[in-house]
């Protein structure tokens, strides 16, 4: 007879457990997803791209010292905000015009308030020179501004504004080297050492004279009796605290004295210049009538060639050149008043 085994113990299948508290586990995922929305606001559009550029026109007319157009005359440019939207060379054409398309440096005003207003600034800024055979180069600048805005919210369209960028322009006037040359000089050669020097100095120095609140007239040099005369358009102070000061001063301290530094140094000794004088041309408004035209005026600063060179060379001081030789303002009367 078969023997009774013994019966085996029963083992249950195992089964999968879960969490020992789903209530409590769902509570603290629910509060984890609250507190990232909190940390992090779900993120704006981004504001759209700034508006089409449309390119500003920039014209830039070239004449010569009888208004007629100098065809052909190319212009060196210096982009400072912007680029021109096409590369070089810039022609004058049958008027004498050189015409550009200008792409304005945009900024954007808003970029970092991640604002839903869009606020752009437009800005064109250059310099230039202009080059023509047998001429002076002709330098010039051009700037100009615009600005763009959309607010989001409806109810302040009105604020808008739409970008209008205006056509620039400028107007340049070419010389002759011998244009510059007056009474004089006018009918001495080239090669002759007081027009040479003469010429140097006026190359040297023009942009110099720019940054002092003058330009060389024209004629700007002349010669008679063994003084040389140096002259310039006067255009204003270039340090703030010359406004209040009278005319003679402004021109003395800002313009007067520097360039007499220059000429003794650069001009002087020349065979034959015994004297020099510096005039700063200029125009003195009405003092009681606000219709009557202004005055032609001129400020002199004359010195023998002897003093000039001693102030160039630091023998003389500023101070003890003006008191020996004061610039005297001249006013032409007008005419017919004998005054």
């Amino acid at each position: 007879m078969r023997k009774a085994q013994a019966p085996t113990p029963f083992t249950a299948p195992a089964r999968r457990r879960g969490p020992a508290n789903w209530p409590a586990l769902a509570a603290g995922l629910f509060l984890l997803l609250g507190l990232a929305a909190c940390a992090a606001p779900p993120p704006q559009a981004s504001p759209p791209p700034p508006p089409g550029q449309t390119p500003q026109k920039v014209t830039i007319r070239v004449l010569d010292a009888k208004d007629r157009p100098v065809v052909g005359a190319e212009a060196v440019i210096r982009p400072q905000a912007g680029s021109p939207r096409a590369p070089g060379p810039y022609l004058a054409d049958a008027r004498g015009e050189i015409r550009l398309e200008w792409l304005p440096e945009v900024r954007d005003e808003l970029v970092k308030l991640h604002s839903r207003d869009q606020v752009y600034t437009f800005q064109t800024k250059l310099g230039f020179t202009i080059k023509a055979k047998g001429f002076l180069d002709g330098v010039g600048s051009l700037e100009g501004s615009g600005r763009y805005r959309s607010l989001d919210n409806p109810e302040l369209t009105s604020m808008d504004n739409t970008l209008a960028m205006g056509k620039l322009s400028e107007t340049v006037v070419l010389r002759r080297p011998r244009d510059l040359l007056g009474p004089g000089l006018s009918q001495r050669p080239d090669h002759d050492p007081l027009v040479a020097s003469c010429l140097e100095f006026f190359n040297k120095y023009r942009l110099v004279a720019q940054r002092l609140g003058a330009e060389f007239a024209w004629p700007s040099f002349g010669y008679r009796g063994g003084v040389l005369t140096v002259a310039f358009d006067w255009r204003g102070v270039t340090w703030g605290g010359l406004k209040q000061a009278p005319l003679t001063a402004k021109v003395a301290v800002n313009s007067g004295v520097p360039l007499a530094v220059a000429a003794g140094k650069d001009l002087l000794p020349l065979k034959g210049v015994d004297s020099l004088a510096i005039e700063f041309r200029h125009e003195l408004p009405p003092e009681n009538d606000p219709r009557a035209a202004p005055r032609p005026a001129k400020v002199v600063l004359a010195a023998p060639a002897e003093q000039l060179r001693d102030l160039a060379q630091g023998r003389l001081t500023p101070d003890k050149f003006l008191l020996a030789h004061p610039p005297t303002l001249v006013v032409e009367p007008r005419g017919g008043d004998g005054s």
